[in-house]
């Protein structure tokens, strides 16, 4: 018998051809079957393939490329253009030799690709800030085979320890891998703002760099946050360099909170993988000033691009975010208000939701306060009309810095050269192979499934890890309630779960969904979002993919 992966599935299958393969008890397989004419509970079918285990990640990632039929195998004719691919820096007409300036790349720890490089030079007058970002558009044309398939992906997705790219390997990891000490072609953002990191000139360029170094975030905040003497000394002729790109970036983030941008401040797990691909833990990923640092610059380019896109009246693709419904808005400040947060009067404007997160910040409730504001919002997406993006506070806002695992930041890369005549060595074709319009609409589709199906294995890779740690307490938050269960968060591990209203066994409890609490009706208790307590974890489901939690027998 086989049950489905997808529990929305109201029937499990009997398997009558075994295809002379020999499935273990639990094994994890794929199935074809023969869907009857009449509802039924048992439909019968055949084993196709056995995956294994499914306490395996890459038996989780088979299933969720399954699941959301993610492309994931390049065409023949791709793989062959890739391998045709050279790299030739002899002839560089029309391009600014940017060799000598000192770019660094600033990325995690397990990145494995580079497609953005940094440098910021200060002057009397402020700050000169060089964004390059790798020429995808120099090796992949509108129309080819390369082209098509990352079109048809939209995105690189990427999975704990894993990753289905949007290009093949030779131009990720390769050609446009912005390593040390090799020449790379760039497209760059040249930038000048002054002491207040307003925007004074921009001007684009493609380009060929070397980049001096790479840092990780946490070497940068051991060099600028820690002023750790051992790891600036490694660093020293890099050390004024990362003194000017701190000031650049605190200008330019209190500029941007000074106009109403939202930061909210949502925790993501970080998987750690042992070699035979189970998990070793689950933690919360560190969030530090050199993330906030690159995040600046970035911000800046995408801006400074799309301002260009404005003022030119050129047709282009825009990231936009449109402003939450009104009733949306009403809802959040209602719920604010039974957690005893006060806020001024709403407004239909970003700088109010900025300000209340910050009565909310380092509270009890910031955490639940950031989910349900970012429920509120209205999904950003690409769009060819430029409606501004509510979030950042915005007017022109597009995606320029990621064309490696971006489609449209490669869209945007084509019309930036094209805009400004940035030939090269090899001719950009005048314009897209497809409407503006219609690339918007399918790339926001791509991008909301990529999405979706890194949280889909996010919640499989928990529920494989918890399955070793029933019995355990964990301190956790309250983040909803409803006449059934408390919903809670092990905010150190970004894992959820529930308890049943039925394991509350001091009290009959009662929902108060106005006040969002749950309340006994003898002693009067209350459980409320937002409110801190102990839990155990009594139950792993995998087949519903839900963990089950009572309250701590050690809770106060």
């Amino acid at each position: 018998m086989v049950y489905p992966d997808d529990s929305r599935f109201p029937f499990v299958i009997r398997i009558d051809n075994y295809n002379d393969l020999t499935p273990q008890d639990g094994d994890a397989v794929f199935v074809q079957f023969t869907r009857e004419h009449r509802p039924v509970r048992i439909l019968s079918g055949k084993i196709l393939e056995v995956l294994g285990s499914p306490d395996n990640i890459d038996t989780q990632m088979r299933l969720v490329v399954e699941k959301f039929t993610l492309p994931h195998d390049f065409s023949p004719e791709t793989l062959q253009e890739a391998a045709d691919l050279m790299e030739n820096f002899t002839r560089l007409t029309d391009r600014e030799d940017l060799r000598t300036t000192d770019h660094v790349t600033i990325d995690g720890e397990t990145a494995k690709d580079f497609d953005d490089a940094i440098c910021v030079v200060k002057s009397r007058k402020g700050y000169r800030l060089y964004v390059s970002i790798a020429d995808v558009s120099h090796y992949v044309t509108p129309g080819s085979a390369i082209d098509r398939d990352a079109y048809a992906r939209g995105t690189s997705i990427y999975f704990p320890g894993r990753v289905i790219p949007m290009l093949p390997e030779k131009l990720s990891n390769d050609l446009c891998s912005l390593v040390p000490g090799k020449d790379r072609f760039t497209v760059t953002a040249i930038l000048d703002f002054d002491r207040s990191g307003m925007l004074q000139k921009k001007h684009f360029t493609r380009s060929v760099i070397c980049s001096r170094n790479r840092f990780t975030y946490t070497t940068v905040r051991k060099i600028l946050v820690d002023k750790d003497p051992v790891v600036r000394s490694e660093h020293k002729s890099f050390l004024t360099q990362l003194k000017w790109a701190e000031e650049l970036a605190m200008a330019l983030q209190a500029r941007r909170r000074d106009r109403g941008s939202i930061d909210f401040n949502v925790p993501e797990p970080e998987f750690a993988l042992t070699d035979t691909g189970r998990i070793a833990s689950i933690g919360r990923a560190e969030r530090n000033f050199a993330h906030q640092l690159i995040e600046e610059f970035m911000l800046a380019a995408n801006e400074a691009v799309a301002t260009l896109f404005t003022e030119k009246a050129v047709p282009a693709i825009y990231r936009v975010h449109e402003p939450p419904d009104p009733l949306k808005i009403d809802e959040f400040v209602t719920f604010a208000r039974t957690l005893d947060i006060h806020l001024p009067p709403a407004e239909p404007n970003s700088t109010w939701f900025a300000q209340a997160l910050n009565l909310c910040r380092e509270s009890p409730y910031e955490y639940i306060v950031n989910n349900l504001m970012l429920r509120s919002m209205k999904q950003a997406q690409y769009s060819s009309g430029n409606v501004g993006h509510f979030g950042l506070a915005s007017s022109d806002y597009t995606h320029f810095t990621s064309p490696i695992r971006r489609y449209p930041d490669l869209m945007v890369h084509r019309t930036v050269v094209k805009l400004c005549q940035l030939s090269g060595e090899r001719k950009i074709q005048s314009r897209e192979h497809i409407p503006l319009k219609e690339a918007g609409e399918f790339l926001s589709a791509r991008e909301r499934t990529a999405i979706t199906a890194e949280r889909d294995i996010h919640e499989r890779l928990k529920i494989m890890y918890m399955k070793d740690h029933i019995g355990e307490s964990f301190d956790a938050v309250i983040s909803g309630v409803n006449e059934a269960a408390l919903f809670i968060e092990i905010q150190d591990m970004c894992i959820s779960g529930s308890i049943a209203v039925d394991q509350l066994k001091d009290d009959y409890y009662l929902l108060d969904a106005k006040n969002h609490r749950l309340f006994g009706e003898i002693s009067a208790k209350t459980y409320r979002i937002g409110d801190r307590l102990r839990v155990t974890l009594y139950d792993v489901d995998s087949y519903r993919k839900r963990l089950n939690f009572k309250i701590a027998a050690d809770s106060a």
